[in-house]
């Protein structure tokens, strides 16, 4: 999960955290408590912060990042997806990322 601030289009990410979910037969199901939770706690330390959405490796977006992204927009409105790959060449001057807003 990506906490920060978006204004207008803008967002600011300012820390994450990482959430289990299961994987049963091909399907992610995210538990609701968990982010809840985590959600409600990161607010209450950091009250400028809000969730703007969630972050995965890969190399590109696939059918699971847009179901997961379908079931994070429940808690988040439009949220963000950052795309970290981490089979990027180090020697690039530019970062490993991909952003997506919906």
């Amino acid at each position: 999960m990506l906490f920060g601030t978006k204004v207008e289009g803008a967002c600011s990410v300012c820390d994450s955290v990482d959430i289990n979910y299961p994987f049963d037969h091909n399907e992610i199901h995210i538990l609701p408590g968990e982010i809840d939770s985590k959600s409600k706690l990161w607010t209450a330390v950091f009250t400028t912060y809000k969730l703007i959405g969630w972050y995965s490796f890969g190399v590109e977006a696939n059918a699971d990042h847009r179901k997961f992204h379908e079931m994070i927009s429940s808690y988040c409105a439009d949220p963000v997806f950052l795309l970290i790959n981490q089979s990027a060449l180090s020697a690039s001057d530019e970062l490993p990322l991909c952003i997506y807003m919906t």
